[in-house]
């Protein structure tokens, strides 16, 4: 990063589970002039497509951000990487109609110099431990989180909902697609970012999320939080990225 006042350790995981035969989850760790990039998405579409959907869509994010120059406005560009992976996954399905109904989730964490931007789209999310207490960045774009936000249910009830996997917005599949982009966050040494897909989440608590977090490396806390939601059925796939902003000479 530009002016190498922060390090970002990074640790991540994916895992298909206890339940499916195939992972359709894919994430990426990038960096470059634009700084460390990083993506989880969650895929669906059945047979092949949720696996090419996620996959597609962190290689568009990534390609995106490649091109760009050293000055650019982080907010619009990160709309515009989720809007150029909705458009490839739209292409790739009109050229193979087995890929028809593929669509995935996006969560994307750009860390630059002294500034955290992140982005989302679906029901996958990121997570900021800071001062000992963990916060959730991202809102879910899903049926339950409506129900939530309505009082219908509780936030309890919205983990086993039969509905739960109804989501709202995603890459591909023609529903909306406009993402939802952080202001800047300024980062401080300490700061740990947890992006993560909710085969995560529906098993592990936030404050299970925030102590394991807490203690040991990010690699460890990414293989334990995902051995954790296995524990627990890993009804699933299971995706982890952790990034920990330390010292610049630590």
């Amino acid at each position: 990063m530009a002016d190498k006042k922060f390090k970002i350790e990074i640790g991540n995981h994916s895992d298909v589970g206890r339940v499916r035969e195939i992972n359709e989850d894919y994430f990426g760790s990038f960096q470059g002039s634009y700084g460390e990039l990083l993506i989880v998405c969650d895929g669906m579409g059945g047979h092949k497509g949720g696996e090419i959907a996620s996959r597609l869509s962190v290689e568009s994010i990534k390609n995106h951000f490649e091109k760009l120059n050293n000055s650019f406005n982080p907010v619009k560009e990160l709309k515009s990487s989720i809007q150029s992976a909705n458009h490839t996954l739209m292409d790739a399905a009109k050229n193979d109609p087995a890929l028809n109904d593929m669509g995935s989730t996006v969560v994307i964490t750009l860390l630059q110099d002294d500034n955290a931007y992140t982005a989302n789209l679906g029901d996958s999310r990121i997570y900021l431990c800071r001062d000992g207490e963990i916060k959730q960045l991202t809102k879910d774009h899903s049926l339950v989180q409506q129900m939530v936000d309505s009082r219908m249910i509780s936030e309890e009830e919205a983990k086993h909902h039969p509905q739960k996997n109804v989501i709202t917005r995603s890459l591909g599949i023609g529903v909306e697609t406009e993402p939802e982009v952080s202001d800047e966050i300024k980062i401080k040494v300490g700061d740990t970012f947890i992006l993560c897909s909710d085969g995560l989440t529906t098993f592990v608590s936030n404050s299970e999320i925030l102590k394991i977090v807490s203690n040991g490396t990010v690699q460890d806390a990414a293989n334990k939080l995902i051995e954790l939601a296995n524990k627990r059925g890993g009804e699933d796939n299971i995706t982890v990225q952790i990034a920990k902003v330390t010292n610049s000479d630590h």
